[in-house]
């Protein structure tokens, strides 16, 4: 499955990354542009100066290949922050998972502060499952929305 994952990952980001580079250069030139005419037309010298030479740096350095070798780097990094979030998650739920174990056999011996000390250690377990469990879908969703911006 994950390996049918990174194939069609690697598809799409062949392709998709350079038509969108293009895209996003030429926006950046037109956002430019616009502010350096805004300021312009209001005499705001020190302003323009700074807007031309970001303009000559977009000129000159925004490339379909750059803004697509950036992409890869996000969508990389993204993917490395799911997979650590993912294996946080999996530990999270194994541990969750012993104490559960563990107050199922203190309630089997009746030891009842046993049982109270696990308990909280349940309820504490549950908390870091959930937070896991957010944190790995916040990754998934930013990573998600990258991929989308792609498309």
């Amino acid at each position: 499955m994950k390996k049918h994952f990174a194939i069609a990952l690697l598809a799409t980001t062949a392709v998709s990354p350079l038509a969108l580079a293009d895209d996003s250069c030429v926006e950046r030139q037109q956002n430019i542009t616009r502010q350096l005419n805004y300021a312009e037309a209001h005499h705001n010298t020190h302003q323009a100066a700074g807007l031309r030479t970001a303009l000559d740096q977009v000129n000159r350095y925004c490339t379909p290949e750059r803004m697509a070798a950036e992409h890869a780097a996000k969508v990389d990094k993204l993917q490395r922050k799911v997979a650590d979030h993912q294996r946080e998650l999996t530990e999270e739920q194994q541990e969750l998972t012993r104490y559960q174990r563990d107050l199922d056999r203190a309630r089997a011996t009746g030891d009842e502060r046993q049982v109270r000390k696990l308990q909280g250690k349940v309820m504490d377990a549950q908390d870091d499952v959930t937070e896991a469990r957010a944190d790995l879908t916040r990754a998934q969703n930013e990573l998600d929305a990258l991929r989308q911006a792609q498309s």
